[in-house]
């Protein structure tokens, strides 16, 4: 799902929002979905769209680790705002869990610490078993657990991870290797998006 002219001025206008870690809800009714309480089994159940998320975790203050969040904004840049929507910040929260509710699709990217050496990996993630309650950080399938009990809703997901070369404390400043690793990240972050697509 390229990104149409048009909407290219209002995606980055949203990247400089939610760069920092603060998601902005649209303003949109029609886009933002109802919540209804069911009360015999106290679960919240939301109405889904065919929507993706796109999730960029790291800490950009520690090299490799921003590499995630790179590429979240490189992402962006490539898609329709409307269609895709890409949160990026330090890590994994409780709160994310509405977010993934409300969509068919979401994509989870990051750097790792293991791994391939020579290229990226992509994983598809399964919600962990049972009903532990999420600390205030968390992994991605206790995340998508949450979802599932709290919006009775798991959408299909995945993880794009490269292992990173340096951790040390530097702006957004990648390794050599992490930063050819990021055009990859996106590309296959925009193949997943288009596949989902075709077959919805």
């Amino acid at each position: 799902m390229l990104k149409h002219g048009a909407n290219v001025r209002t995606a980055r206008s949203e990247r400089l929002q939610r760069i920092h870690g603060h998601p902005q809800h649209s303003g949109n009714s029609d886009q933002r979905t109802a919540i209804r309480h069911n009360t015999q089994s106290s679960v919240f159940v939301m109405n889904q769209n065919d929507k993706t998320l796109v999730i960029g975790i790291g800490n950009t203050l520690r090299g490799d680790d921003s590499l995630g969040r790179i590429s979240a904004e490189r992402v962006l840049d490539a898609v329709d705002s409307q269609e895709v929507r890409v949160i990026s910040q330090c890590a994994l929260t409780p709160e994310l869990a509405a977010e993934i509710a409300e969509v068919a699709l979401v994509i989870f990217l990051d750097a790792s610490a293991d791994g391939p050496s020579d290229r990226i990996s992509t994983r598809r993630l399964i919600a962990t078993d049972g009903h532990q309650p999420m600390a205030h950080r968390g992994d991605a399938p206790s995340l998508l657990a949450l979802s599932g009990h709290v919006y009775g809703h798991i959408p299909d997901a995945f993880a794009i991870t490269f292992r990173g070369r340096a951790f040390g404390l530097s702006d957004q400043r990648l390794s050599a290797e992490a930063s050819a690793a990021c055009d990859l990240v996106v590309r296959e972050t925009l193949r997943l998006i288009d596949e989902h697509a075709a077959v919805r």
